[in-house]
């Protein structure tokens, strides 16, 4: 566990956790509309089991050591925007 706290794609995967949760959160609890026209039941589901994929793929890339790599932290990163780069392209297709 102090693993994520130490290597650059450990802070990648934290903070996706917590904008993922946190978007989740808002779309639930407090009522806010998605962006890029999704429904409300559609996002949360999507944002609440993301992060659960980000981790075991964080898990994937970076067994057996999980020692600091700035390029396994630029691909999670890639990973973890992977939502709002479909929602966006969803939303140009349209146009």
């Amino acid at each position: 566990m102090e693993k994520l706290f130490r290597t650059p794609q450990g802070i990648v995967l934290l903070l996706a956790i917590v904008v993922y949760l946190g978007c989740a959160l808002l779309f639930g609890a407090f009522g806010m509309t998605p962006p890029f026209g999704w429904q409300t039941g559609k996002a949360i589901g999507i944002f609440i089991a993301w992060p659960v994929l980000l981790l075991i793929l964080f898990i994937r890339l970076n067994r057996p050591a999980f020692a600091a790599s700035w390029p396994a932290a630029g691909r999670l990163a890639f990973y973890a925007v992977g939502p709002f780069l479909f929602m966006l392209l969803g939303t140009l297709a349209e146009a």
